[in-house]
C-alpha cells in the first residue's frame, strides 16, 4: 500500500525516487514536491532518520499553496497542528514510521570517488550512528574516518569521502557525502555506499590499524 498524504482534499501519494534529485546548480535534494501532479517524491539518498522530516517539509509546501503565510502566531500554530494531525494519521495508516523508514532501505550508488590514499588516519568524523548496507549492522559514532574536503567534479559541490571497516561482515565501506558549508559531512550521500575486500581492506587496515570497525549494539 503506498503511502498517501491528504492535504485539503487532494491525494499527495509519496515514492522513492529511482535516482538522485537535484536543485538549481547540480545540488542533491532530500525530496521535492510537484504541486501540479499532486505527488512528492524522496531521494534514493535521503538518510532513514531524515525521511519524515523530509516528507514534512514538502507537504508543508502544498498546505501553504493555496493559503497566505499565517498573520498571527496563533494561526500559524493551528495551521502547524493541523498539518502534524494530517501527516501523523496518514502515517499510522500507511503502518507507522518505522515502516516509513524503510523507503530507505535499498541505497543506489552513482560513481563511487572515494580515494584511500587521500583519507586522513588520524581524522575520526563523528556522524552519529551509522549502518553497513552490506550487512544491516549498526556502527557506532567516531568509526568512520574521514577524507579531506574536495570537489565533486560531476555535481560541481563541496564533498567528503567517509570509510570505516565492518567489523560484523570484514568490508571496506566507502561512500562520498556533501559538505557543509563549515567544510563537515552534511549527512546527504552523493556516492553511496560501496563494499570491498581484498587488497584495498589491507591497505586500509595498514594505514589505520585504530580503526575497529565498532558495532553499536544499542
Amino acid at each position: 500500500m503506498p503511502l498517501n498524504l491528504n492535504v485539503d482534499g487532494r491525494v499527495f501519494p509519496v515514492r522513492r525516487a529511482d535516482q538522485p534529485l537535484t536543485g538549481e546548480r547540480g545540488i542533491p535534494l532530500l525530496g521535492e514536491i510537484d504541486l501540479d501532479e499532486c505527488k512528492i517524491t524522496i531521494s534514493p539518498f535521503c538518510p532513514r532518520k531524515r525521511v519524515l522530516e523530509t516528507i514534512g517539509h514538502e507537504v508543508g509546501h502544498a498546505w501553504l499553496r493555496d493559503r497566505d503565510l499565517p498573520a498571527t502566531e496563533e494561526s500559524f500554530c493551528k495551521l502547524l497542528g493541523k498539518i502534524v494531525f494530517n501527516l501523523f494519521r496518514d502515517v499510522e495508516r500507511y503502518g507507522g514510521t518505522n515502516r516509513l523508514l524503510l523507503m530507505g532501505k535499498q541505497e543506489q550508488v552513482l560513481q563511487p570517488e572515494v580515494g584511500l590514499a587521500d583519507l586522513n588516519p588520524t581524522d575520526r568524523v563523528e556522524v552519529g550512528s551509522t549502518d553497513c548496507h552490506a550487512c544491516r549492522t549498526p556502527v557506532g559514532p567516531r568509526s568512520v574516518v574521514r577524507g579531506d574536503l574536495r570537489d565533486h567534479e560531476r555535481l560541481q559541490i563541496s564533498v567528503i569521502d567517509l570509510a570505516f571497516r565492518c567489523g560484523h561482515c570484514d568490508h571496506l565501506v566507502k561512500w562520498t557525502e556533501k559538505a557543509t558549508d563549515g567544510g563537515f559531512p552534511s549527512g546527504i550521500t552523493v556516492d553511496g555506499q560501496t563494499f570491498t575486500r581484498g587488497e584495498e581492506l589491507a591497505e586500509f587496515e595498514r594505514n589505520h590499524p585504530e580503526e575497529s570497525g565498532v558495532i553499536q549494539i544499542s
